[in-house]
């Protein structure tokens, strides 16, 4: 099992985020995973947001992991999850990863992690490659359930 660190209470956290969760307890002891912390979007005038994981790996390479329920839709030019409206995920793991990828320069310097990130969709059953984009989201940002274990 992982070394888990809590941000926040993940008592409340949304199913999607309780799902990966589960989904990832069999990674070994060499990772890290923080589970629900808060960052600050530069693209947004410093606005408090709260993000959902980031996993290091023992390489110390880190994902950065934005996860959204089976009931995200896109309607011409809007997303919604479960019928309200929500910023563009992809927006939302970019600002996420730009804050990480900050965090770690002032750590680290030039030597820096490799920081990567996805969008994690518990109902996607779509295979890479098959598809081109899911609501809009490119492909490679995205995973689901089974490629999550």
């Amino acid at each position: 099992m992982p070394t888990w660190l809590y941000g926040t209470d993940r008592r409340s956290a949304p199913e999607s985020e309780r799902e990966f969760a589960k989904a990832i307890h069999h990674l070994p002891r060499s990772f890290t995973v923080l589970w629900r912390y808060y960052y600050r979007d530069s693209q947004r005038g410093d606005l408090v947001r709260e993000g959902d994981f980031i996993i290091q790996g023992p390489d110390g390479h880190l994902l950065v992991v934005e996860c959204k329920t089976s009931g995200l839709s896109f309607n011409k030019s809007s997303y919604q999850e479960n019928g309200k409206s929500i910023d563009d995920p992809t927006e939302q793991l970019f600002a996420q990863r730009r804050w990480v990828s900050v965090q770690a320069k002032e750590r680290f310097g030039n030597h820096s992690p490799f920081i990567s990130g996805v969008i994690f969709l518990p109902q996607l059953i779509a295979p890479l490659g098959d598809v081109q984009a899911i609501h809009g989201i490119p492909r490679e940002y995205l995973i689901g359930l089974q490629e999550s274990k």
